[in-house]
């Protein structure tokens, strides 16, 4: 009955949508094995592992995860209307994590090579902030709303249809040994990867 009324929801949310002339972007997802990652402070890259570790997993002051979606399909100066990145769990955690997203402000930017590279990046002045609920391994979460994140990139003058978004999901505050993780392009041939789902207008 749930999965019913989860149809249910999902059909009038595409009908509100459809009327407010919102479009959603084929999904963009990471393309190669350094997409996606996680660094710890600036000295520590963690890339090419099949898990993907947000929070506070080694007691670093700065540290996070990073996806960079390729071929983000929509055109500059698009209004958006809702954007999150959908993740599947990589093992099962409950302890209270609090990351903070954005975007690394840049109208295409390439994987990160260093933690340097990302970790002192700049990024977008818009954020998300999130507070993960439980995960259970193998089931997709989502992000809050990104849109204002997405929004701020779309809006350069640089941005083409078609550029890639990389997303830093920092720690904020999370203790020692909290974490979650999720699926990297690595694990299963990237049956399970990150992705980037966008809804906007023109």
């Amino acid at each position: 009955m749930w999965f019913d009324n989860l149809q249910i929801i999902r059909t009038i949310d595409d009908l509100v949508d459809s009327l407010n002339n919102v479009v959603t972007a084929p999904s963009s997802y990471p393309a190669a094995g350094a997409d996606d990652g996680y660094y710890y402070s600036t000295a520590f890259l963690h890339s090419g592992y099949t898990c993907v570790n947000i929070g506070n997993a080694a007691n670093h002051t700065v540290n996070g995860g990073y996806v960079r979606f390729a071929n983000v399909q929509v055109p500059q100066g698009a209004q958006i209307a809702s954007a999150t990145v959908r993740l599947r769990a990589c093992s099962s955690r409950s302890g209270s994590v609090s990351v903070r997203i954005r975007a690394v402000a840049a109208d295409n930017p390439s994987a990160p090579g260093s933690a340097t590279a990302i970790a002192n990046a700049v990024k977008t002045t818009a954020s998300a902030d999130w507070s993960p609920a439980a995960w259970t391994e193998g089931e997709i979460y989502e992000t809050p709303d990104i849109g204002a994140v997405i929004q701020e990139i779309i809006d350069r003058e640089g941005w083409e249809s078609g550029n890639a978004i990389l997303i830093d999901i920092a720690n904020n505050g999370t203790a020692y040994q909290n974490y979650r993780d999720f699926y990297a392009i690595e694990y299963a041939g990237g049956a399970y990867k990150a992705a980037l789902i966008i809804g906007y207008s023109e």
